[in-house]
């Protein structure tokens, strides 16, 4: 069932990723690109420091990948968010800071210069193994598509020039898990372990863009769950980035991000990164 899922996944991706009509001779023109990575790094060494302190670094990598294509009432616009960073401080291994796999695809028919008509698709999964440290001990709680997040969506979406954008409609959302299926899709009700859980309901995400100053922007992806069984239980996905830059190459990011699934957890879960470092437009 998990393989199933997966491939009807893809098959779902391929086709909302082929915009409307790309083979036209002249689409290379409403294509936009854009590509960008940063790299941000930090450490500190002590010897004889009498007021004390600890060895350590840190390192982050994030690509930010963005396309669109509009071609007539059809625009198809796709992003990711690639993002890996270890840490580690004298006397530990190195340690996992930041981690996350994030791609998104819309396909939209436009009514009007402000509503639209979509599908879409988005997953969210890690790269490597994530740990729970308890002393000298490590346990493996989640690894590659374990968990994974998959949710496709039909409805409608609003669009406010360059600076919000936000869809509604009935949503489809898996959650598939492999070796930690206990912690992420389980049901402990039943005698079989399931791998898979799927939920019917309602979806919404919104996209802001705004210039706070000259050189600072924040951006936030507000993204909701609600299973039509439960209204009352909403997974919630937020997500925020104050970023300043200080020169052509050089900024400084500040990243929030709030993540609810009862599934997962009662409680809230909170993360938050303070970077600084180089930027580089590829696209």
């Amino acid at each position: 069932m998990r393989n199933q899922i997966m491939l009807a996944t893809l098959f779902f991706l391929w086709k909302t990723i082929l915009p409307a009509h790309a083979s036209d001779a002249d689409s290379s023109r409403a294509w936009q690109k854009e590509l960008i990575g940063s790299l941000s790094l930090s450490q500190s060494q002590f010897d004889n420091w009498s007021q004390g302190g600890e060895n350590a670094w840190s390192w982050q990598i994030d690509l930010l990948p963005g396309f669109s294509h509009n071609n007539g009432d059809w625009n198809w616009t796709g992003a990711g968010k690639l993002s890996y960073g270890q840490s580690k401080i004298s006397g530990t291994g190195s340690r996992k800071t930041a981690d996350e796999c994030r791609i998104e695809s819309v396909n939209a028919y436009q009514l009007d210069s402000t509503f639209s008509v979509c599908i879409s698709l988005t997953g969210l999964t890690q790269f490597s193994a994530g740990y729970q440290y308890e002393g000298e001990e490590k346990t493996a709680i989640s690894g590659f598509l374990d968990p994974g997040f998959f949710t496709q969506s039909i409805g409608f979406r609003y669009t406010r020039g360059k600076n919000i954008q936000s869809r509604l409609g009935p949503a489809l959302k898996e959650v598939v898990a492999n070796r930690h299926a206990g912690l992420y899709t389980d049901d402990p009700a039943t005698a079989d372990q399931e791998k898979v859980t799927i939920e019917l309901g309602a979806e919404s995400s919104t996209d802001v863009n705004f210039k706070l100053s000259k050189i600072i922007w924040w951006s936030s992806k507000l993204e909701w769950f609600a299973n039509f069984k439960s209204l009352r239980d909403v997974d919630v996905n937020w997500d925020n980035v104050i970023s300043a830059k200080i020169d052509k190459y050089i900024h400084v990011n500040l990243n929030i991000r709030l993540f609810y699934d009862r599934d997962i957890s009662a409680k809230r879960q909170y993360k938050q990164i303070l970077s600084a470092g180089v930027s580089y437009s590829f696209l």
